[in-house]
């Protein structure tokens, strides 16, 4: 069988004289020499040079792919400009500095689009055109007179005078609302002496108890129902019969009921 025709070629990269075959030629192949120099100039070459663009909705400059030019893209350099250009612009003036700025509709819908930056922003927080606009408001915790922006007060901030004073107000609202969750004082005492007043026997089975994981101090009347830590109140009680109570117990009366039901 005959060997196809060669023809002699100039490689487009590195310019080597070499031999393809007519048929590749005949289908626009044999451009480079080897797979090395197609892989570079296909790189390189012009379908895929990048080309300098400048954004229409912020001047940018950059660089897209012949491609995307040809299918109608390449007019924004990001999706924050392209996103931008759907909208239109309502033209305001700066609350602070005066400078005129455009924003979208959507941002003046909502209340917004009253200063040029961030900077202006936050002076707006704290002034307007006719000067600073302080208020005076009564401390939570103290009771004292002091001053606050009436941002801060239309929105509800800022009710305390110092941190100390708020400090102290939680301290004392959590002790009232939350008597049961708070901290218990002295309660590892209070759990080694009514061990040793009971000798460690249950009160509910008679069963000897060690002091160690298996022995509960027990309540007659639980605390979420009022009852307290003291002695008078608890009880040495196994892990097993503490922990298989049916009920919380109201009044002693109803724990007295439980214990000799068992």
């Amino acid at each position: 069988m005959p060997k196809n025709p060669t023809i002699p070629r100039t490689c487009q990269n590195c310019g080597t004289t070499f031999l393809a075959r007519d048929d590749h030629v005949a289908r626009g192949g044999g451009k480079f020499c080897s797979k090395r120099c197609s892989d570079k100039g296909r790189d390189f070459s012009s379908r895929r040079r990048p080309i300098p663009r400048i954004c229409e909705e912020c001047g940018a400059a950059f660089t897209v792919v012949p491609k995307t030019v040809k299918r109608g893209g390449g007019r924004y350099c990001s999706n924050k400009c392209k996103f931008a250009s759907k909208q239109d612009r309502v033209p305001r003036t700066c609350l602070i500095c005066g400078a005129a700025f455009e924003v979208r509709p959507s941002v003046v819908a909502r209340g917004s689009g009253k200063c040029c930056s961030r900077a202006c922003r936050w002076a707006l927080r704290h002034q307007t055109a006719s000067g600073p606009t302080m208020v005076t408001r009564m401390c939570e915790g103290c009771g004292k007179s002091y001053e606050t922006t009436k941002h801060c007060a239309d929105r509800g901030e800022r009710s305390f005078c110092s941190n100390e004073c708020h400090y102290a107000w939680k301290r004392s609202y959590f002790a009232e609302t939350r008597p049961s969750t708070s901290r218990r004082v002295g309660w590892t005492r209070t759990r080694r002496r009514v061990w040793e007043r009971d000798q460690g026997i249950c009160h509910v089975c008679g069963v000897y108890v060690e002091f160690g994981p298996d022995y509960h101090c027990g309540h007659m009347v639980d605390r979420i129902f009022g009852g307290s830590d003291d002695m008078t109140n608890c009880v040495v009680q196994c892990r097993q019969c503490n922990l298989r109570k049916p009920k919380k117990h109201h009044t002693r009366e109803e724990y007295e009921t439980w214990r000799l039901d068992r």
